[in-house]
């Protein structure tokens, strides 16, 4: 079976080698044949590791010790949920998932998109096999999780006792899809560099890629804060330990280039620096995995020491220096449509925003690699403290959740004083009001202050363009307020999806200020009957229990909760000693509240059950965990903003639009939206519109359909009745009943 395992492995890594070699040819020779010989040979390859999954997979439920990577990270008594999470449990297994979800991730794109993208596919497919090539690599040569033992154990080593958490089962999963997520991102980008095919609109077709990959390594981060909370028992979520910065290092150039892609799509700014960026996010993907697995930095959650470094440092530097050739060769066709009229715009906040994100990722990297960096140039590795990421990071994170209220306000292309006094008013009102309150129940501390001010005005600001939009939409369709917001919802999902998303952005800023700043903590001995204080809390130690299975032997405290003199009921921190593991575990036992967390750690007992505590009440941390769902929420609406079922004979894939059209019907359908809006005045639209007076009038019939589809109920500036109907694609003038286009079959919105 094993050695099954590893042929599976050589000949997916032959599948992933004619993939690339063939998908080149098929790029040089323009031959539609090799491009199918090309995908299948990645269909081959994901065949192949699907296998070398499955047996593996298969090894860990049976209990086969004989393979050496079973038996290092399972054993008999370890439940089937852990033995299944046991194949990333690893550093062979690890690599094995990632991978798998290479080819996965390829597979589903080729076959959505099999007749798609002719001049695209090729270098995209060639993309795949060469980045899968690289883990190929590491799982035949340097670490394959088919390695036999020369005898058969009784049972295995077991699961570190750390990774015996529900978080084991769902964050490296989502890290490894975040991180494999940016490959197809990242494979449109070097196609369209090596086509010179730069000025269609390869962007917007990446843009649900980018989405899902910008998704999943916000999940992982966030699960994997929220991990370290329950698990290692020191009252916090984010250390800023060397992997923990290399998770959030391609977070952070991933959401400054989801932001500017927009930018691109819809003003053709920033071409430049938006593949500039995105080749940045995909290598940072890998020098992520890097950091966790070459040894050359220590961690609590790197797999430790390996041969594998010069692997990924060889990749890397193919990616970094013959993406930056084709950047560079490509500079005249990434020139920009338009430029930045002024700081004071949507376009300036987003060029802001997009300094201040590669400020912190330049910020956490230097941290990250200043033991290494320390040591090649001083001879002896240094450290930096904590205090240096927070001191640093913190004010630029407050200016990033100020840019976050600013955005969605502030007009395109530049900002009014009437602009200002008609969407701010309001939310500045409730910052200002917020640090007054604050700042009159005690809580003067700078930054606390300034983020729950900053959280106010961002969060009514939001509000009310959800307010807006839905009482225009009632006028406008005499619905209730409900349904009223659903059809606001689908018209322009991008746009309020991206909203709420900002919402789970405001209340994770809570929590980290509220947590941060404000947490007390308590050091304590109690013997049975005795009791303990802290703020509005008294615990009073009722029992003390113990337990064993299979697994650990568990010594727990019962504690009475009382909260301002009421009982609320009991709490059960544990002490556990894992049979396969010399290290005793503390379970942390929590009473959680919106408000705030009780968080209580079994740090010892003695004969006669004397216990020592650790109490710690952490206010407001909770809204970072629902901050999270809401980013979930958020990007399910926004991420298929042109999902329609109702068509059965659509196409599957409308050809490429020249990204110069599209450019052009966004700004256009932008400048009647912010008019109508009362975001720019009169004069400013008219003299705005005059450099559009020689375009083409289906390009301008289609902006003003898209304005009526995408605004917040008004009526395009050009339009004087809702008596005409153009279609939002094409622009052809249609009957006002009319559901679906004659002309290109796009449905039209009610």
């Amino acid at each position: 079976m094993n050695q099954l395992g590893a042929f599976a492995l050589i000949v997916g890594g032959l599948a992933a080698i004619w993939a690339t070699i063939r998908g080149l040819q098929a790029w040089q020779a323009n031959n539609p044949k090799f491009t199918r010989q090309a995908q299948m040979g990645i269909y081959g390859a994901f065949g192949a590791v699907t296998l070398a999954v499955l047996l593996l997979l298969y090894q860990l439920v049976t209990n086969n010790f004989v393979n050496e990577y079973v038996a290092s990270y399972t054993s008999r008594a370890l439940p089937l949920y852990y033995k299944l999470s046991a194949l990333w449990a690893g550093q062979a297994g690890s690599l094995l998932l990632w991978l798998w979800l290479i080819t996965i991730f390829a597979v589903i794109f080729i076959a959505r998109h099999r007749d798609d993208y002719p001049e695209l596919m090729p270098v995209m497919v060639a993309v795949f096999g060469f980045t899968a090539l690289l883990f190929f690599g590491l799982t035949i040569f340097v670490t394959s999780p088919f390695e036999t033992l020369n005898f058969l154990p009784r049972d295995g080593n077991g699961m570190n006792p750390l990774l015996q958490n529900w978080g084991m089962i769902i964050h490296p999963p989502l890290l490894y899809l975040g991180y494999v997520g940016w490959t197809v991102p990242f494979a449109f980008l070097i196609s369209a560099l090596v086509t010179k095919n730069l000025k269609s609109n390869w962007l917007k077709q990446a843009r649900p890629w980018t989405i899902m990959a910008w998704l999943f390594l916000a999940l992982g981060n966030l699960i994997g804060a929220q991990w370290a909370y329950v698990e290692l028992g020191w009252g916090g979520y984010w250390a800023w330990d060397p992997v923990e910065n290399a998770s959030l290092m391609p977070w952070l150039l991933a959401t400054a280039f989801v932001h500017s892609q927009i930018m691109q799509e819809r003003r053709g700014l920033f071409k430049f620096w938006n593949a500039s960026l995105l080749l940045f996010t995909f290598l940072f993907s890998i020098f992520g995995t890097y950091l966790t697995r070459s040894g050359v930095l220590q961690s609590v959650h790197a797999f430790g020491d390996s041969q594998m470094g010069p692997y990924f440092l060889v990749f890397m530097g193919i990616v970094l220096f013959g993406g930056i050739g084709l950047i560079i060769s490509r500079r005249k066709e990434l020139s920009a449509v338009n430029e930045v009229q002024s700081v004071v715009s949507r376009e300036g906040t987003v060029l802001l925003s997009n300094i201040f994100f590669t400020a912190m990722t330049l910020t956490v990297l230097w941290g990250t690699m200043y033991p290494l960096t320390s040591r090649w140039f001083f001879g002896a590795s240094r450290t930096v403290d904590i205090s240096y990421f927070n001191d640093l990071n913190v004010p630029l994170g407050i200016f990033i959740l100020f840019l976050t209220g600013i955005g969605p306000l502030i007009a395109w292309r530049k900002a009014k004083k009437s602009n200002f006094v008609r969407h701010f008013s309001v939310p500045i009102a409730a910052g200002v009001a917020m640090v007054i309150v604050l700042a009159l129940f005690g809580i003067t501390e700078l930054y606390p202050l300034l983020t729950f001010g900053l959280a106010a005005f961002v969060f009514i600001g939001i509000i009310q363009e959800f307010l807006k939009g839905t009482l225009a939409t009632m006028a406008r369709t005499e619905k209730n307020a409900f349904q009223s917001l659903v059809i606001l919802l689908g018209s322009a999902r991008r746009r309020y999806g991206g909203y709420i998303i900002h919402l789970g952005v405001v209340m994770i800023f809570i929590g980290i200020a509220g947590s941060s700043a404000y947490n007390v903590e308590k050091e304590v001995k109690l013997a049975p009957g005795e009791s303990l204080t802290l703020n509005n809390y008294k615990l009073t130690y009722a029992d003390f229990e113990s337990s064993q299975n299979a697994l650990k032997w568990s010594g727990v405290a019962v504690l009475d909760v009382e909260k301002n003199g009421k009982y609320v009921g009991q709490i059960r921190p544990e002490k556990a000693k894992f049979f396969k593991s010399e290290q005793p575990m503390s379970e942390v036992a929590l009473r959680m509240t919106l408000s705030e967390d009780l968080y209580v750690v079994l740090g010892g007992f003695d004969e006669n059950r004397n216990i020592w505590l650790t109490v710690r009440i952490n206010p407001l941390i909770n809204w970072m965990w629902i901050g999270g769902i809401f980013l979930i929420l958020g990007t399910v609406i926004a991420l298929f903003p042109e999902t329609d079922k109702t068509q059965p004979q659509k196409k599957k894939q409308r050809a490429l639009r020249d990204l110069d059209v599209e450019t052009l019907i966004s700004e256009l359908s932008e400048l009647e939206i912010d008019y109508a809006e009362g975001k720019i005045d009169a004069s400013d639209y008219h003299e705005e519109y005059e450099a559009y007076s020689d375009v083409d009038p289906w390009i301008k019939n289609a902006a003003i359909a898209r304005a009526k589809q995408n605004g917040n109920g008004h009526s395009p500036a050009t339009v004087d009745n809702d008596s005409i109907l153009y279609c939002s694609s094409c622009g052809v003038e249609l009957p006002v009943d009319a559901r679906f286009c004659s002309h290109c079959g796009e449905q039209m919105q009610a």
